[in-house]
């Protein structure tokens, strides 16, 4: 789940609103009283609410075969943490947005998943990762988004600094974007 969420807000964000740029109806948008801040609020409650429908596929989808275990009071809990998670990396997607090319943005977006994904501990447990990889995690996003995901799913409690790294690399990922959005704007 975490894997779908971090996949549609981070590409979607960045690499659809690279995209969007170099449409002329992109340059009609940024003439209307709207807010910029209004505009890249919308774009990422979408990408989040199409991450958190991608995730409950998933769960549907392995249902099926398979026991599902989990008591349903987790599920809020893990949906929360996942949302969390989702509009940190949609903040990360808008900002690569506005700083590349459109060309650039999928390639460098890819370069930036998949480190994030590995170092941060998606793929496996921090444990099994190298030593030198597990001395650089926790000062990832993606793991600090994996150790409230984690929690959610075990049933454990939920450290509060990693809420607030979650919101302080949200908040830098926000501010990185919007003062790449004016530069780009000023320039366009």
């Amino acid at each position: 789940m975490t894997f779908a969420v971090f996949t549609v807000t981070f590409f979607q964000l960045g690499v659809g609103t690279a995209n969007e740029r170099e449409n002329p109806w992109s340059s009609f948008v940024r003439t209307l009283p709207a807010s910029p801040l209004y505009r890249n609020a919308a774009k990422v409650t979408t990408a989040a609410v199409l991450a958190l429908l991608a995730a409950l596929v998933l769960v549907l989808a392995s249902a099926a075969p398979t026991p599902l275990d989990l008591p349903l009071v987790r599920w809020p809990r893990i949906f929360l943490a996942l949302a969390a998670g989702g509009v940190m990396m949609g903040m990360l997607g808008t900002a690569l947005a506005y700083l590349v090319t459109p060309k650039a943005a999928l390639p460098l977006a890819n370069l930036i998943y998949l480190p994030l994904a590995f170092i941060g501990g998606m793929w496996m447990p921090p444990e099994l990762l190298p030593k030198i990889v597990q001395e650089i995690s926790p000062y990832l996003p993606s793991r600090q988004w994996m150790e409230l995901v984690w929690p959610a799913v075990g049933d454990g409690s939920w450290d509060v600094g990693h809420w607030l790294a979650v919101a302080g690399f949200t908040v830098a990922f926000a501010a990185l974007a919007g003062w790449a959005q004016r530069r780009d704007e000023a320039v366009r």
